[in-house]
């Protein structure tokens, strides 16, 4: 009888443990998102001067916090620098590195205030040892990638 009360009990924390291990696969996979990139722009900050806008067809796809993936390039990312979760503005600012070793911040903004609907979701690309040279990528809304 005590050899059945343990064995269900056992029963009972595997059952746990494996439904545990089962929410975390499936919340991890929750945050994948992909963003169809439309133009990319690149953006001097120090001479405050913008590029020509160029269209692309491209995909960029955030693993939830560990990768972003800016079309065949990935981003490993290394910390979350700053997130805002406001009415009209969401972003998420990240410090990476990609396959080189070299240092990036990536910025995903969903600006509910941009002046036209084009400017409203972007990610931000910039090289930390060229702090004055941006790249951004204007995209449609975010999709949940599978």
């Amino acid at each position: 009888m005590v050899e059945h009360i343990k064995e269900q009990r056992i029963m009972k924390r595997c059952l746990l443990l494996l439904s545990i291990i089962t929410l975390m696969v499936v919340s991890a996979s929750a945050q994948r998102f992909s963003y169809d990139v439309i133009a990319s722009v690149s953006f001097d900050a120090q001479t405050q001067q913008y590029g020509k806008i160029q269209p692309l067809n491209m995909r960029i796809v955030k693993d939830g916090n560990t990768a972003i993936f800016i079309g065949a390039d990935r981003y490993d990312l290394l910390q979350v620098n700053a997130e805002v979760d406001e009415e009209k503005t969401k972003y998420i600012e990240y410090t990476a590195i990609n396959g080189n070793n070299e240092e990036f911040t990536i910025k995903v903004v969903h600006d509910g205030n941009a002046e036209h609907p084009v400017m409203r979701d972007f990610v931000l690309l910039i090289n930390n040892s060229h702090i004055y040279d941006w790249t951004y990528y204007y995209t449609n809304a975010p999709v949940k990638a599978e």
